[in-house]
């Protein structure tokens, strides 16, 4: 019986009332309002400052010539490590069992 008098509820109201009262029961009342930065905004402020300075250095380097990204891609330290591996230059053993 409870469970008919439900869908009658349900039914009479609109499908946006439904979802804004599913919302408030898990969300609470106040899911609306700002809870604002956990961090707060001179950490922020500090963060967009490095960033900024990480990347004003990189294009500096680049602008100036002290970094050369093609010849760094041209050098990639995977290829210096398999040359330089011991593992590679060891002989190839034949299958002794045959």
């Amino acid at each position: 019986m409870n469970k008919k008098k439900s869908q009658e509820e349900q039914n009479k109201i609109s499908k946006k009332e439904r979802k804004e009262k599913a919302l408030d029961e898990i969300f609470g009342p106040n899911r609306d309002e700002y809870m604002g930065n956990i961090w707060g905004w001179k950490f922020s402020f500090i963060s967009l400052f490095g960033l900024l300075l990480v990347g004003g250095l990189a294009i500096y380097g680049k602008v100036s010539g002290k970094i050369d990204f093609e010849e760094q891609l041209m050098h990639r330290p995977s290829e210096q490590i398999q040359k330089n591996s011991p593992h590679m230059n060891k002989p190839v053993v034949k299958d002794t069992l045959k």
